[in-house]
C-alpha cells in the first residue's frame, strides 16, 4: 500500500426521507421494549415519540410530493392542518373523527404533553378488600400520569398500527413514487484528478 496522495473529487447524493429513519428507530425501540421489560415504560415512551415524529415527517414528505413549492412558502402548519392541506391537494376526503385519525390525535396529544410538560399533583382514592401482600403492592405502585398509561406494549401497538394505516392510505391516495417506509437511495462517485 502506498502513502501517495491522489487528488480526488468525491460526489455523494442521497434522497433523504426522515420519516423512514424515525419509523425505523421506533421499530428498534419497540422490539427492545418487548424483549426486555426492564425500563420498558421509558422505551415505549420513546417509541411513541419517534412514531409521532415519523408521522409529522411523513406529512412533510407528502406535502413536498403533492406541492413541491410548499416548503418554500414558509407556511408552518400543525399536523392536523398539514393533513387537511394534503387532502385538499389530492382531492381526498379524510374523516378526522374516525380511525386511524382519532388515534393519531391521541398520539399528538401524548407528544404535546411530553414536549410541553406542566407539573401538577396526581391524586387517587382506592377502596380495596385484599390480603396484606396485595395491599402492599397497591401502596407501592406508582400513580401514573395520563401519558404513562400509553407507555405499555398494547397501547403502543394500537397507536403505531393506526399511524402505519394512515401512512399507507395517504401514500396510495397521493400516489407517492417511492414505496412507503423506504429509506432514500444513496449514490457516490469519485473522480481522480490527474496531476499532469
Amino acid at each position: 500500500m502506498t502513502n501517495e496522495k491522489i487528488h480526488t473529487v468525491i460526489t455523494k447524493e442521497r434522497d433523504d426521507r426522515p420519516y423512514a429513519d424515525l419509523w425505523h428507530a421506533a421499530n428498534v425501540l419497540e422490539r427492545q421494549a418487548n424483549e426486555d421489560p426492564v425500563g420498558s415504560t421509558w422505551k415505549f415512551m420513546s417509541v411513541l415519540i419517534f412514531t409521532a415524529f415519523a408521522w409529522e415527517a411523513y406529512l412533510n414528505q407528502v406535502s413536498i410530493e403533492v406541492d413541491p413549492d410548499w416548503l418554500d412558502s414558509g407556511e408552518s402548519l400543525n399536523p392536523k392542518d398539514k393533513l387537511k392541506r394534503i387532502a385538499g391537494k389530492i382531492g381526498a376526503k379524510i374523516d378526522l373523527g374516525r380511525s386511524p385519525y382519532q388515534e393519531i390525535k391521541e398520539l399528538h396529544e401524548f407528544r404535546n404533553q411530553l414536549a410541553h410538560p406542566k407539573p401538577g399533583k396526581l391524586e387517587a382514592v382506592e377502596v380495596v378488600f385484599e390480603t396484606p401482600e396485595v395491599i402492599d403492592e397497591l401502596i407501592a405502585k406508582r400513580l401514573p400520569t395520563s401519558w404513562e398509561s400509553l407507555c405499555v406494549g398494547s397501547e403502543v401497538k394500537r397507536l403505531r398500527e393506526a399511524v402505519k394505516k394512515a401512512i399507507l392510505e395517504l401514500h396510495k391516495l397521493a400516489t407517492v413514487a417511492h414505496p412507503a417506509f423506504t429509506h432514500g437511495i444513496s449514490s457516490s462517485s469519485a473522480t481522480v484528478k490527474s496531476d499532469t
